[in-house]
């Protein structure tokens, strides 16, 4: 699982002049040292809207495994203070 996680940060870092200043995050199974997911949960911090389908754009060629790509605002996730919660894991 490391592999892919490797290579979307990888891909996200590539694609940086045209997905624009983002920070993203693996949660979930994916970052159990013992599991073996089914899929990687992703949270993308973005600024503007339009970043969204850049990014989707940008991580649909990553294959053999199921992306969950979560979208939020700066300031939605400092609401929810979801990266804490959720224990994530920064991949740029």
């Amino acid at each position: 699982m490391r592999t892919v996680i490797t290579m979307i940060s990888d891909v996200l870092r590539k694609n940086e002049g045209l997905t624009g200043t983002i920070e993203a995050y693996v949660f979930g199974s994916a970052i159990s040292l013992n599991t073996k997911p089914n899929d990687i949960d992703i949270l993308v911090i973005y600024n503007e809207p339009w970043q969204t389908n850049v990014i989707r754009g940008a991580l649909h060629g990553v294959d053999h495994v199921t992306l969950n790509l979560i979208f939020m605002l700066p300031e939605e996730q400092l609401e929810m203070n979801f990266i804490a919660l959720q224990e994530c894991v920064s991949v740029l």
